[in-house]
């Protein structure tokens, strides 16, 4: 067989090249400090790698997550602190109002500072993160929440929403709470009810004070009272409830004709007690309801408000026990509120250590992958090193034997 001189000249610098390329890939390697510079290093390895680059970047933002929803609850359990201090203060007042020494002057006062409170109550509910976005709007996160009105209410412009966060692969944490369910939702243990007038009433103040004096009674029932002309020709009076039915006159008395006198005074049905007066006309109507619910910020300010309206106790029994009715029913409210917030603070607390809980437990599933990805993709400077070695070698042996080689020719020989 015939080997001509071109091919041998051919096979030796291919020869060469190749072991050229080694050494290049072996140098870039030990200078950039990875295994892995092109997906042609070891496409299965690099493969690997981008997947566990993936995991690792997933987990990262898991732990930004953890760190920006903890903020966002430590803000709001400051908030919630302040709320407490500010009803524990409340409560104080409410027991230093309802103490039959003070006189009106010092009462007068009390009712000033609670409504003072109730500002402070406000300016909570509108706090907002070091981001500027509000801690209790719900998914509102830039808009004002609560709105104190010109006619006393306040109004929520947040809505029920709750703000989650994604901690870990199959797990999510509420970072935000409604300042509707934190402050306009707080369940009504006063005993304290409500009259609504009806929208085509003559007289609207007809019916007015209603208070519980059967605490075994007390019910989410309503009652209506309705103002009708009786069979003598006179203004009378009647009440319904929404589920006990005809309760004035008592059944099986007819409800029109039988229906007793309207006359200013006391009167008691389904364990509560309302006042009437005024002159009221045929057809004029009154709801009474106890709300299931009530919110912060009318609770203190109706007491302010009835605390100035009242800032003498009585001037005999009747008076003095209703005023220590409306001082109980306060403290009652201003307990379950207390309970209620300190619910939450609970809550969020709980939240808080779910988070730290899974953040160590983010730390370690990020130390197992970056350990992975070192293997995969950070070079073994020994191994490297041996390498360079045996690939300097190969390529000094190509290019003495390419030196011989190219010096071969019959000429030589003649």
């Amino acid at each position: 067989m015939r080997i001509a001189t071109s091919f041998m000249h051919y096979q030796a610098l291919s020869q060469m090249s190749d072991a050229q390329v080694k050494v290049n890939d072996v140098e870039q390697q030990l200078a950039s400090g990875r295994r892995l510079n092109s997906l042609a290093d070891d496409p299965l390895a690099a493969a690997q790698a981008t997947e566990q680059r993936q995991s690792l970047n997933r987990f990262t933002q898991y732990q930004e997550n953890i760190r920006d929803g903890s903020a966002r609850l430590a803000d709001s359990e400051v908030a919630i602190g302040s709320v407490e201090a500010l009803l524990q203060r409340a409560k104080q007042l409410a027991i230093t109002a309802g103490n039959d020494t003070n006189r009106a002057e010092a009462r007068t006062a009390v009712a000033q500072e609670l409504s003072q409170i109730r500002d402070e109550l406000i300016a909570i509910g509108n706090s907002r993160d070091p981001n500027g976005e509000y801690l209790f709007a719900g998914h509102k996160s830039k808009t004002l929440p609560f709105v104190d009105a010109a006619d006393g209410r306040v109004i929520y412009q947040g809505d029920q929403g709750q703000r989650w966060s994604r901690i870990a692969e199959d797990r999510q944490v509420a970072v935000t709470d409604s300042g509707h369910q934190l402050f306009l939702d707080i369940d009504n243990r006063s005993g304290l009810y409500t009259v609504e007038a009806g929208s085509d009433n003559v007289s609207y103040n007809s019916v007015s004070s209603p208070r519980l004096v059967d605490e075994e009674q007390r019910t989410s029932e309503r009652f209506t009272l309705q103002v009708v002309t009786n069979s003598a020709g006179e203004n009378a009076y009647q009440v319904f409830g929404s589920e006990s039915g005809q309760l004035i006159p008592a059944p099986p008395a007819d409800a029109v004709a039988d229906a007793p006198r309207f006359e200013s005074g006391r009167i008691t049905f389904g364990g509560i007690e309302v006042e009437l007066g005024g002159t009221p006309t045929a057809g004029d109507r009154f709801v009474i309801t106890q709300p299931p619910k009530r919110d912060l910020f009318t609770m203190v300010g109706e007491f302010a408000d009835w605390l100035s309206a009242t800032p003498v106790a009585g001037s005999n029994g009747d008076e003095l026990a209703l005023f220590h009715e409306r001082i109980a029913a306060t403290l009652r409210d201003f307990d379950q509120a207390m309970t209620h917030f300190a619910n939450h603070r609970t809550e969020i607390g709980a939240r808080m250590n779910t988070m730290e809980t899974q953040a160590g437990l983010n730390d370690e599933v990020r130390y197992r992958v970056e350990s992975t990805l070192s293997e995969l993709e950070d070079l073994d400077y020994a191994e490297a090193a041996m390498r360079m070695n045996i690939e300097m070698l190969s390529l000094q042996s190509a290019q003495q034997a390419f030196s011989k080689v190219q010096n071969l020719s019959l000429f030589n020989y003649l």
